[in-house]
């Protein structure tokens, strides 16, 4: 596994992985906690596949929808093969925060200005 992270995109954590090449990679799953270490609960009901054996560099993502914002959440991953050995990956961590608009008092003059 070359990278793992999560980024919160306003309400939603995006998680990246990549690797830069596979061998007998059977796919992965998502686990996620409110606490470094667990309990971890899987988020996915399927396994993301893998790219079973290839030499070339392959990107995955996931987003995870039911983050509570304001919420740490910590992720790992868990990269299965094909005769069943895991390996886990992380903890990553990232916290929604709601999309804030400001406006100054300018913006708001300029609304309440008439034709």
């Amino acid at each position: 596994l070359a990278s793992f992270t999560a980024q919160a995109l306003g309400d939603e954590i995006v998680l990246k992985w990549r690797t830069e090449s596979e061998i007998d990679n059977l796919g992965f799953h998502i686990y996620r906690a409110m606490e470094e270490n667990g309990p971890y609960a899987r988020l996915t009901e399927k396994r993301i596949a893998g790219q079973g054996s290839s030499t070339l560099p392959s990107t995955y993502v996931f987003t995870d929808s039911e983050a509570l914002k304001g919420m740490s959440y910590y992720y790992k991953l868990e990269d299965t093969a094909f005769d069943g050995t895991k390996k886990i990956y992380g903890p990553v961590m990232a916290k929604p925060t709601p999309l804030v608009f400001r406006s100054n008092w300018g913006q708001v003059k300029a609304l309440m200005r008439m034709p």
